[in-house]
């Protein structure tokens, strides 16, 4: 009788361990399994994401001229002289005679704007300079010229051309520019 009363004893304890010492571990390792399982998942889409951004960066770097049109047009640091210049050099190239420039005084701001440009900041901190230019010519010379300002990299816009003719024959031209910059 002992031996048929420890029989089913010794399996009850047999059973209660695997029941109360492997199946909570059994459970454990499989929540550990799925959290490796999910780590990998979210490692693999990070390094795919790696990837694309590796190639935007590549794809960026090989618009260097781009980039380098961008910070000709929108300079940090705008120049005064550096446009004057180049709209005397443009003017010269296309045939024109560079009369004068200044400040257009309709849109002057007081003090601020006699000392400078008449100048106005938008919402995105870009700044708009208004420019008067006073050119001498041909018609072919002055269209020219604003196919020259057009193709360049600089954003500068005709608000308004006026013309009158000189007592030589030529055309005088009385350009109102728009400049943007930062």
């Amino acid at each position: 009788m002992n031996r048929t009363i420890a029989i089913p004893i010794f399996l009850l304890i047999i059973f209660l361990m695997v029941v109360y010492g492997l199946v909570p571990k059994y459970n454990q390792f499989s929540r550990l399994d799925a959290s490796i399982d999910l780590k990998e998942k979210q490692f693999s889409q990070a390094q795919k994401d790696l990837i694309v951004l590796e190639q935007a960066v590549e794809a960026l770097n090989n618009n260097q001229e781009s980039w380098d049109k961008i910070d000709t047009a929108l300079p940090e640091d705008f120049s005064l002289a550096s446009l004057l210049y180049y709209l005397d050099e443009q003017a010269g190239v296309n045939g024109l005679i560079m009369e004068s420039i200044g400040q257009d005084d309709s849109s002057s701001q007081g003090a601020r704007s006699k000392a400078r440009l008449s100048e106005k900041e938008t919402p995105t901190g870009i700044e708009e300079s208004i420019l008067s230019v006073n050119l001498i010519g041909a018609v072919s010379s002055l269209e020219s010229f604003l196919r020259n300002i057009e193709k360049s990299s600089r954003l500068i816009r005709v608000e308004s051309i006026n013309t009158s003719e000189t007592e030589d024959g030529l055309l005088r031209f009385g350009l109102s520019l728009k400049v943007s910059h930062y």
